[in-house]
């Protein structure tokens, strides 16, 4: 992924700044040893509960949540943050309370650092507010145990969510559920998130369309949920239909009951465009089900750079009168399931890499890659299709077994892509750790790019400029030192292969972070042959 489930308290504090108006009311605490009264609220002198600080205060505040358990029920007004210590310290409990845990205006407010579990309701509700721009944050938190994760549900008006490094676990209905309803302009970013365990039949995310939407769902896990991971409908509304475009980009989605993403546009007055990027996807029913209604306004699917295997049915499943382009991904072992008692492979029947279910729309398939598909590459082609550049050979991935989908440096997949740059492929720039596309003369195939940086004496990876620079300048250094003494001694000797062994060790590794703790103890090593043989060099 591109980055780590870690959020700092500095970025924290930006999303609130820019979510929270400058003249706020003020700001107030909350601890369980407090006392509810109205001359409280300060560090000293906090107050008991959240509820009866959100009354005091009002709109455009701050409240802080010292760590505790607090039993209630809580609706967060306009412009104003509720903010925990710890999100694990901080828990709103709801049991046997009601409805919602919480419940934010959709003008502007936020919750931060908090675990929200054991309602009836949901775990976090977004209210509509008549404002003229509305929206609301779920920073680092953890909704767990709930009937609901987070549903907001939006008309009439122009809304905007960010959800952001938040887990939403064991539910009994979706862990996300957006309604855009007709007559709404809706932006959204789901990153960074984990969405997992919602049981009972229900999707990990279900988003349905009537009005504009613009959502992004980026750098998350979604997994083993009880019926689609996730599953978007542009949909007709009474005078129009949803429209707007739907990104997901560098997730990873697996272990569904049903689809990994269900895409479908199911109104002949709906208008909508699916990107689909740098994702892995396995172990779903359809990796991907893309279906459209005969004749829409408009439906649109991009799909490229992905990674798809081992799905117990297709790979992708493509039904309908739509644009489909796929590019640059890996149709892998789809079409099978895994025996448990073995391990091992077992067959399914009519599943493909791609199956077209229908002879309409169009598509444009360029330099995919098919391997071990139970029936095949494809399903029956349809007539409007064009196939470019395909590819039909094992990607040689590092460990599949083990889930490892990085490309071997003897896969066919490497610089075998096309460019998918440009907004037509995906606008795709980067593989799903934000590694930069091209590496080498070309795009590889599939959701990662193999590193291929050249230093002499051993190729690495990017990101480290800095270890690599004293690397470099260190090594430049001892090799002029040395290159004149013909016996350098056994520890000399020694030293130079460790030296070599941590470079090397340095190339093979995936994870920045410890390619650069290799990086550091080769440079440790030089400024010890350095003492050594007094070369006079310095890092």
């Amino acid at each position: 992924m591109k980055r780590l489930m870690i959020v700092s308290i500095f970025i924290i504090s930006l999303f609130v700044t820019a979510l929270t108006p400058l003249a706020a009311s003020g700001e107030v605490w909350v601890d369980p040893s407090g006392t509810d009264a109205p001359d409280n609220g300060g560090v000293s002198a906090p107050y008991k509960t959240i509820q009866y600080a959100l009354a005091q205060v009002g709109e455009n505040a701050i409240v802080h949540v010292n760590p505790g358990t607090y039993y209630e029920l809580i609706t967060i007004p306009e412009g104003t943050s509720v903010i925990g210590a710890e999100r694990d310290s901080v828990i709103i409990d709801g049991s046997g309370l009601g409805l919602n845990s919480v419940s934010l205006s959709a003008a502007s407010s936020s919750i931060v650092n908090c675990t929200i579990r054991h309602t009836g309701g949901y775990g976090v509700y977004l209210v509509p507010s008549p404002s003229s721009v509305n929206g609301g944050m779920v920073i680092n938190c953890l909704i767990e145990n709930v009937y609901g994760g987070i549903v907001m549900e939006y008309s009439s008006g122009q809304y905007y969510v960010n959800i952001i490094d938040t887990v939403v676990t064991n539910t009994e209905h979706d862990g996300i559920r957006l309604l855009i309803q007709e007559d709404t302009t809706f932006t959204a970013l789901i990153d960074n998130c984990i969405i997992e365990n919602n049981n009972s039949s229900n999707d990990g995310i279900d988003i349905d369309i009537e009005g504009y939407a613009d959502i992004t769902i980026s750098n998350s896990i979604i997994r083993n949920n009880g019926d689609d991971g996730l599953s978007c409908d542009f949909e007709g509304g009474e005078s129009s239909g949803g429209s707007g475009t739907l990104r997901l980009d560098s997730n990873m989605c697996y272990s569904n009951e049903e689809d990994g993403f269900e895409l479908e546009i199911d109104s002949q007055n709906a208008n909508g465009t699916f990107v689909v990027v740098n994702n892995i996807i396995r172990d779903n029913q359809d990796g991907l089900s893309l279906e459209s209604v005969p004749e829409p306004l408009g439906a649109t699917y991009i799909v490229s750079n992905n990674t798809i295997a081992y799905n117990r049915y297709d790979g992708i499943y493509a039904y309908g009168d739509a644009s489909f382009t796929f590019c640059n991904n890996i149709l892998y072992n789809n079409g099978s399931f895994i025996v448990s008692a073995n391990g091992k492979l077992g067959p399914s029947s009519d599943y493909y890499g791609i199956d077209f279910g229908s002879d309409q729309g169009t598509f444009y398939l360029s330099h995919n890659c098919y391997f071990g598909n139970y029936d095949g590459p494809y399903g029956m082609l349809p007539a409007d299709i064009t196939l470019t550049g395909e590819l039909y050979t094992n990607p040689l991935f590092v460990d599949p077994w083990g889930d490892n989908y990085l490309l071997g440096t003897q896969s066919p997949c490497i610089d075998a892509g096309i460019p998918t740059s440009s907004p037509a492929f995906g606008s795709v720039y980067s593989d799903i750790r934000g590694v930069s596309r091209p590496q080498g003369h070309a795009y590889d195939i599939g959701c990662y790019e193999l590193v291929q940086s050249s230093w002499s004496p051993i190729s690495t990876k990017p990101l480290l400029t800095h270890n690599l620079a004293k690397a470099s300048q260190m090594w430049t250094c001892v090799q002029d030192a040395i290159e004149g003494i013909d016996e350098l001694g056994q520890e000399a000797e020694e030293l130079l292969e460790s030296i070599q062994s941590h470079m090397a060790h340095a190339e093979t590794i995936s994870n920045p972070v410890h390619a650069s703790g290799e990086l550091r103890k080769a440079i440790d090593l030089m400024e010890q042959l350095n003492e050594l043989l007094e070369c006079g060099c310095t890092a």
